[in-house]
């Protein structure tokens, strides 16, 4: 599913590229699509992960886990703004319709992640989904950015 998903992504000119891993012989895909904020150039360009977590249709009754993954690292080391950034974090996840706002630790990034379960078919009505969840993340990135206060 992830080729008929690339394809429609790139006629709605989106940048996609399918990357797979090989991790103790289990093969996975990725898709990365490009986010250009051109309205906002404080926005870095960020690589939106799509893939389907692996296993899961089995427990799930053939219902598959599609999962939407993007961070950002901020290059923050002083504690009291990395207090701040999650106590922002907090206070958007409240109120997003959709996925949420994460902290990494181990490389000082902010993440926005969302999960969506989906019958094993492509049809029109999931194409639709996963280009307004798309576009709904990104609307979230783009109007919470400078929320973070990163300089």
């Amino acid at each position: 599913m992830l080729n008929q998903i690339r394809t429609s992504l790139e006629q709605e000119y989106y940048k996609v590229t399918l990357k797979t891993e090989t991790i103790d012989g289990q093969v996975y895909e990725q898709l990365l699509v490009s986010l250009i904020f051109q309205d906002h150039p404080n926005i870095p360009q960020l690589e939106l992960y799509l893939m389907f977590l692996p296993g899961v249709e089995k427990e799930l009754n053939e219902v598959s886990i599609l999962q939407y993954y993007t961070g950002f690292t901020t290059g923050v080391t002083n504690e009291d703004k990395i207090i701040k950034i999650k106590n922002v974090i907090n206070e958007l996840n409240k109120t997003m319709p959709i996925g949420h706002f994460g902290y990494n630790e181990f490389d000082k990034s902010i993440f926005i992640k969302y999960s969506q379960t989906l019958q094993n078919e492509f049809d029109q009505a999931v194409e639709k989904q996963i280009k307004t969840i798309i576009n709904a993340l990104s609307f979230q990135i783009s109007t919470s950015f400078n929320q973070f206060g990163l300089d």
